[in-house]
């Protein structure tokens, strides 16, 4: 197989002369779709990897951080119900309790905890989550178009992602406000709109065509049954083999290359190609980059969502391994401060000092302290208990 990095299929500027804006483009697509799939190729490789040292090492410093911040509740709950606190001392009491118990019920629902939440807060866990839900629904329909249904639990982890992933790809796409404005346009006449799908429908088609003109020269000049010999047979079994896969993958970089590495084309004459020609070509490459985009998206989804990582947060494969390894060390260290802690309030004469030194603030969690909450802000970024 070529180098994927081989400047085999780049056009070449004859002497004397300059590219055309088409070559220069057909060059840039290119490179950036072996870019691409080279990203891709080694998140696929990188990912397994990652969410097994995940599930190795973070997840049971997140069961024990878990573990530490109930036995930090109940602890609390057994001063709050005591004697001996000023009022000021319980309200700091009920601040910490509700927060805590807000995190835990949001990470995995718990009827106990939640009713110790409601136990402690103004307004119930379903009220507070209630009102998260709808807000966000709203921000959502409002800035990237998507319709969320009133079936939709945003409190639910799964529901919650599925709905990230579509925020995610409309942001990608760019296609929030646009297909708004395309929608509003295309009620305005509906000849308008039918000429947009005619003319989508040829691109197509034409795009359909290329890919398909380069397979058939590549199968008619490849087909095992003309081959000389026994050695020339098994070759072009194989590069067979390749071009189906291409083809099926609508990979037309990779059956360019192919020709060249079947020796069936010239690479100086991919610069001799027509204008036309290249620019049939140019649209199969953009939804080629397009797909490889989505594939890379995907691919790094689920360390995306294991880490607690924005979706739109900029993310290598060499940095998602870095970053798990941080998460893993502030983890330890979250688990090893909330132990110190407990440690320190087994004697209820000492809880009174600790709460001394908790800012108490303004007003009780608010609606960016709820939406991180539902959103499963990471350790990190959560204030230390």
């Amino acid at each position: 197989m070529p180098d994927l990095f081989a400047p085999s299929v780049l056009i070449e500027p004859k002497v004397g002369a300059r590219l055309s804006k088409a070559q220069r483009k057909f060059n840039t697509l290119v490179q950036k779709i072996e870019r691409l799939k080279a990203q891709l190729a080694e998140w696929r490789d990188t990912v397994p990897r990652a969410i097994e040292r995940i599930q190795r090492e973070c997840e049971p410093l997140r069961g024990t951080y878990r573990a530490l911040r109930i036995e930090l509740v109940a602890l609390l709950d057994r001063a709050a119900s005591g004697r001996g606190m000023t009022k000021n001392e319980k309200k700091k009491l009920r601040h910490l309790i509700s927060s805590i118990t807000a995190e835990l019920v949001a990470e995995q629902p718990d009827e106990s905890l939640e009713a110790l939440h409601d136990k402690y807060s103004d307004m119930s866990f379903a009220e507070h989550a209630g009102i998260v839900n709808e807000t966000i629904k709203a921000v959502v329909g409002d800035m990237y178009g998507i319709e969320i249904g009133d079936d939709v639990d945003l409190a639910d982890p799964e529901q919650l992602r599925g709905v990230a992933e579509k925020m995610e790809q409309r942001a990608r796409d760019g296609l929030g406000r646009q297909r708004s404005a395309d929608a509003r346009r295309s009620k305005r006449g509906s000849a308008r709109a039918a000429e947009a799908e005619a003319r989508r429908s040829a691109a197509a088609a034409q795009v359909k065509q290329s890919l398909q003109d380069v397979y058939r020269k590549l199968a008619g000049a490849l087909h095992p049954d003309r081959a000389p010999d026994e050695g020339e047979r098994r070759r072009r079994t194989g590069l067979m083999q390749r071009v189906n896969v291409a083809y099926e993958a609508k990979d037309l970089l990779q059956l360019l290359e192919l020709q060249l590495e079947a020796e069936l084309a010239d690479p100086s004459r991919i610069a001799e190609l027509p204008e036309e020609r290249l620019k049939h070509y140019l649209k199969v490459l953009e939804e080629q980059c397009a797909e490889l985009r989505q594939a890379l998206d995907e691919a790094q989804m689920p360390v995306r969502l294991e880490l607690d990582l924005s979706p739109f947060a900029t993310l290598s494969a060499s940095s998602a391994v870095a970053l798990v390894e941080r998460s893993a060390r502030e983890l330890e260290h979250g688990v090893a401060a909330l132990r110190r802690d407990l440690e320190l309030l087994a004697d209820s004469s000492r809880i009174k000092a600790w709460l001394r030194d908790y800012p108490l603030p303004d007003e009780d969690l608010d609606l960016d302290d709820l939406v991180d909450v539902l959103f499963e802000e990471p350790v990190r970024k959560r204030r230390r208990r």
